[in-house]
């Protein structure tokens, strides 16, 4: 607990930090009601499903509990990169503002540093993964037709998928600052992995050189790959509605690989 404590005295000063952390809470809150109003609207104003089935946009059981733990937990993965900066930011800042040569120089050894780190990932990861439950079953029995308790633990499991993608992610951003040290150059590089070469590395590699199972192995897209997207069956899509525990296993693969790799860089580089 006193690693958590150690955490919050250092980035409590950090004003982009509450920021972030802010909006990460707010976006939590705002998407379910903000997409619900959005239906709504939509359904206000006459438009309809009429090229798939003759319903109006507020009637998909976006938000019924056999749907509603994917539809929400994919919804919310997108809000990662906030959490991700904020873990990438608490490392850099230790390499800019020389914390963690003082801690070192005050007693505080590379371990109990390293563990200060995980469990920060561990807390922001389970903060997201109650928020999600707690919010979750508050819109279900508001929203959804059906509250049996068979029909509210149906895919559940994704609130796990979940907590895997958040602890993967954060993990990959505590690499990232490892190796970087600067705020600017880590935020671009993970910003520049995720958006721009990844996405093109999976399309080179799945379509121009066919080995789509090396492009669905790449790092964010295994992290992506734990939620799958939900919505393609409201129109009649294939969709995948169950968490591949392939991805699962791949992800917990990676994290313990990454945090080897993070553990043997703290040992190896010096502390100026």
């Amino acid at each position: 607990m006193w690693h958590l404590k150690l955490e919050w005295l250092k980035l409590k000063h950090l004003s982009y930090v509450k920021v972030m952390l802010i909006l990460w809470l707010v976006a939590f809150f705002s998407i379910p009601i903000a997409g619900n109003y959005f239906l709504e609207y939509l359904s206000s104003k006459g438009v309809a499903l009429e090229q798939f089935f003759d319903i109006k946009p507020d009637q998909l059981p976006i938000f019924d509990f056999v749907d509603l733990w994917q539809n929400l937990a994919y919804a919310y993965k997108n809000l990662t990169l906030f959490a991700m900066l904020i873990v990438a930011i608490s490392v850099t800042t230790e390499w800019e503002e020389k914390t963690f040569r003082q801690n070192v120089i005050d007693g505080l050894s590379r371990r109990d540093f390293f563990l200060s780190k995980i469990g920060f990932i561990f807390s922001l990861s389970l903060i997201g993964t109650l928020l999600l439950l707690v919010l979750g079953l508050f819109i279900g029995y508001f929203l959804s037709p059906v509250t049996d308790f068979e029909y509210v633990v149906k895919n559940i499991d994704f609130l796990l998928a979940y907590f895997i993608h958040l602890v993967y992610h954060l993990s990959l951003g505590m690499l990232a600052a490892m190796i970087f040290r600067k705020t600017g150059i880590t935020i671009i590089i993970l910003l520049f992995w995720m958006f721009i070469f990844e996405p093109i590395a999976v399309a080179v590699l799945s379509h121009a050189l066919e080995l789509p199972w090396l492009g669905s192995a790449l790092p964010f897209e295994v992290s992506w790959g734990l939620i799958p997207f939900p919505f393609g069956k409201y129109i009649l899509e294939p969709t995948v509605s169950h968490v591949s525990y392939s991805y699962v296993a791949k992800a917990l693969v990676y994290i313990v690989a990454i945090w080897s790799a993070t553990g043997y860089l703290l040992i190896k580089k010096d502390i100026r």
